[in-house]
């Protein structure tokens, strides 16, 4: 009974498209796969497509690691080289290993430094893959995975177009099995996941439609593109996942589609007219117009004084291109560059619940906003009113990371609230989440979420209840004198049993407790964190942080646990050594607040 009910509360939420979506395509695997791969099997392009001079797209600096010529690949930091032909499929390999696999990402180095030589690897690879994953068999031909190839190999095509012209067979046989992918993707849009996923199978289908001036494709395209930009982009300009990275993979994806509408324009107008009647593209090239610098600057915004991404949600470094190499690509493709400077003091980002303090020194972000996507909530964590901070240029206080994308107990404790920076009241969870990618009720609301100035500084200040226990958290963070943070808790309800406020720290940060305070330094630079001894015992433990998939590193967490009654006020300041006398005033005034003198 408990598991119908846990599966009820998953599905309720979903769309009418996901349901219909998933009974297509489950008729689709089970009683038409046959047909469809022999149809699919029985087409060709009708004409060589023209060369279009797209900009090389970014992608992340592993992808450099791989050595194609020895087959040796090194994806969510596992290296492995294969002795002989790549074993496309094998089982003793985590599935996301072969997806990156199949993604071919590692041609996009080629595309920049092209070559006779480089040419030679990168047809050597994909006629390995033609020749031993056939049509509709395989990890290779799920939508995702065959998504991002259909884009790469296009971009692997323009880059070598000469070469492609003076090698007729494997130019015949490369265009035949990019057509027959791209017919098979039309048949498997995944209509039943969405989000980010549905975005790359909309894009690539854009992609091919283009590139061999297929008018069906171009036009649904179009139209699902202009839907999907609407609802997945906030009108902050965050991707409503809220996740930084997945944030970075759509807008590299917007900037992708934006290249080829302007390169298909630009050196060849009727190619791009035969199709335009139909699809609509100049009306797309114009929402990504409108899109792509709204993103870029919200993006801007959750970016670290390091050049990195903020983990909030799933996310983690080294796997979409950095915020540097996306607003290049955006310059190498609009002709002007994309100036953004967070400005000094604060940033709302309302919509997506993100609140920015930022000063010369001091960065730190904190998460007021929804969970996720409710009727998609796979990247979802239990991360509300959870922050990171970073003090002169380095991280100090960091969300736990992404863990990894397996049924595993680390995948648990990643989204847990246990590995954020917030308050967990009796032990609860914010949302009942399960599995790899599932999540049940959502047990919080949030009640009020706001950015405000005052004369000691900027605050944030929100509050969200849980419903059913009646019990209700308030968080407010100020900024005093743009020199400290103060993080007030007031929890009241009358059924709490524990409280715990929880400070994790980066693995390279070492630790000093003494009464009432901490001292944590990485290198040379340090900061202090000050609480009420007699309010709040304190307690240093293990814990992790997983920044990239594959790498798990030992760190430490801070809990600071109150006595308990139906009201509960809790505090700590945050302060540089150079500032802790300025702590330590605050305390004692803050002191004085809660004991009435």
């Amino acid at each position: 009974m408990r598991n119908l009910k846990l599966l009820f509360d998953t599905l309720r939420y979903l769309k009418p498209i996901q349901y219909w979506g998933r009974f297509t395509w489950v008729i689709k695997q089970k009683l038409f796969k046959p047909f469809i791969v022999s149809c699919v099997n029985q087409i060709r392009p009708g004409q060589v497509p023209v060369r279009l001079h797209l900009h090389p797209k970014p992608v992340a600096d592993a992808v450099y690691q791989q050595d194609i010529s020895l087959k040796r690949f090194c994806f969510l930091n596992r290296e492995y080289q294969f002795p002989g032909e790549i074993t496309w499929n094998d089982s003793a390999l985590e599935k996301l290993w072969l997806y990156n696999l199949h993604y071919f990402e590692y041609l996009i180095p080629l595309t920049g430094r092209t070559s006779p030589a480089n040419f030679r690897i990168g047809k050597a690879i994909i006629c390995e893959w033609i020749e031993n994953n056939p049509p509709g068999r395989g990890n290779g031909w799920e939508p995702y995975p065959l998504s991002l190839r259909i884009v790469n190999w296009i971009f692997f095509f323009d880059a070598y177009f000469e070469e492609f012209r003076k090698d007729d067979q494997f130019r015949e046989i490369f265009l035949n099995s990019l057509y027959r992918q791209s017919a098979y993707l039309d048949w498997f849009l995944e209509y039943h996941i969405l989000a980010n996923h549905f975005f790359e199978n909309i894009k690539s289908l854009l992609f091919a439609g283009i590139f061999f001036q297929h008018r069906q494709w171009v036009k649904k395209a179009c139209r699902l593109l202009r839907k999907e930009t609407d609802e997945q982009v906030l009108p902050d300009g965050g991707h409503y996942e809220r996740s930084p990275m997945y944030h970075s993979i759509i807008l590299a994806g917007f900037l992708d589609i934006f290249n080829i509408l302007k390169a298909a324009e630009n050196v060849a107008p009727q190619y791009l007219q035969s199709v335009e009647s139909a699809g609509e593209t100049r009306l797309a090239a114009s929402e990504i117009e409108k899109a792509a610098p709204k993103m870029l600057s919200w993006l801007g915004s959750l970016i670290h004084p390091d050049g990195e991404i903020a983990l909030f949600g799933d996310s983690a470094f080294n796997i979409a291109p950095t915020y540097a190499q996306l607003t290049d690509y955006y310059a190498r493709i609009n002709g002007h560059y994309f100036a953004h400077s967070p400005p000094e003091g604060v940033t709302a980002l309302p919509e997506s619940g993100y609140f920015i303090f930022s000063a010369p020194a001091h960065y730190f972000a904190i998460d007021g906003g929804e969970l996720g996507v409710r009727y998609q909530p796979g990247h979802a964590h239990c991360d509300l009113f959870s922050y990171e901070y970073s003090y002169r240029g380095t991280r100090f206080i960091v969300d736990s990371g992404v863990g990894n994308y397996l049924e595993t107990d680390t995948r648990q404790k990643a989204r847990s609230v246990y590995s954020h920076n917030t308050v967990v009241i009796n032990g609860w969870e914010q949302a009942q989440l399960w599995k790899v990618f599932r999540a049940g009720k959502w047990w919080v609301s949030i009640k009020e979420v706001s950015l405000q100035e005052s004369e000691t500084g900027p605050f944030f200040d929100g509050g969200y209840e849980y419903s059913s226990a009646k019990v209700f958290h308030h968080r407010r963070v100020i900024f005093v004198d743009r020199k400290v943070f103060v993080i007030e808790d007031k929890i009241t309800g009358r059924s709490l049993q524990t409280i715990e406020s929880l400070v994790h720290f980066h693995p390279e940060c070492s630790i000093e407790q003494k009464s009432g305070m901490i001292e944590v330094y990485r290198g040379d630079k340090g900061i202090c964190l000050l609480w009420d001894s007699e309010i709040a015992e304190a307690e240093i433990k293990p814990w992790f942080y997983v920044p990239e998939f594959g790498k798990m590193l030992q760190s430490y967490k801070l809990l600071l646990k109150p006595e308990v009654a139906n009201q509960v006020k809790l505090y700590y300041v945050i302060a540089p050594p150079e500032h802790i006398q300025k702590g330590k005033e605050i305390m004692g005034a803050m002191n004085q607040i809660q004991t009435g003198r």
